[in-house]
């Protein structure tokens, strides 16, 4: 699920957390993300046709960062629901989909309590207009989840190994590859990093310049 909202103002932090808002960047990201069992009841909600009890949910207010990205006054929030019934019948997705989003607003709203007021206006997708839109399998924009086994140690920290594959010549460059997942372009610019460093040692490819702050930084 992912909800778009207009806000009149910045909406405040509730006890026992309104020490927060003393700085505002406190909430450019709020990440609610409940026990390992609620996220498999979750998802074993979801499987049955049901909507969870507790998602997953993280919020982002980007004018807390950048003013300029809405009028004068106003913020503007982007939301996502992680957890939805993708395969119920498609007659009554409409149906969860309303309901998903209040249930989202509901537990964000034990944060953020006064955020119902502040919203001014709102937009909700569900998975199937990822799917329709982007192509995305049960609208998950990231394609798939990274591993534990395949984090970190297993990848990043040794060399070569974030998107090569044990096929030869095929590399990997979606969403769910390093430092991913999201849309943040970064996982396809550390694979062309990587087969053009193979190039260069084929003596196919000429000298690379130096990967960017901004790559080295995300692991790519």
């Amino acid at each position: 699920m992912h909800l778009l909202f207009k806000l009149s103002r910045l909406p405040k932090h509730g006890p026992p957390f309104e020490h927060l808002n003393a700085d505002p960047r406190t909430r450019f990201n709020t990440t609610i993300v409940p026990d390992p069992e609620l996220q498999q009841a979750s998802f074993e909600a979801c499987r049955r046709g049901e909507l969870p009890e507790h998602p997953a949910i993280g919020m982002q207010i980007p004018t807390v960062m950048d003013p300029s990205l809405a009028p004068s006054g106003f913020h503007v929030a982007t939301t996502y629901g992680f957890f939805f019934p993708c395969d119920a019948p498609r007659e009554e997705r409409g149906k969860l989909r309303d309901e998903m989003a209040e249930r989202i607003v509901d537990r964000l709203s034990e944060f953020l309590p006064d955020l119902r007021e502040c919203i001014v206006e709102r937009a909700v997708f569900s998975s199937d207009h990822f799917a329709v839109m982007q192509g995305a399998t049960n609208g998950d924009f990231t394609h798939g989840l990274i591993h534990p086994e395949q984090m970190i140690g297993g990848r990043l920290l040794v060399p070569g190994s974030a998107h090569a594959t044990p096929i030869p010549g095929l590399y990997l460059c979606g969403a769910s590859c390093h430092p991913g997942p999201g849309v943040t372009f970064l996982p396809g610019y550390g694979a062309a990093y990587e087969v053009a460093e193979a190039l260069a040692k084929q003596g196919l490819l000429g000298h690379l310049p130096p990967v960017t702050e901004t790559a080295a930084a995300s692991g790519s």
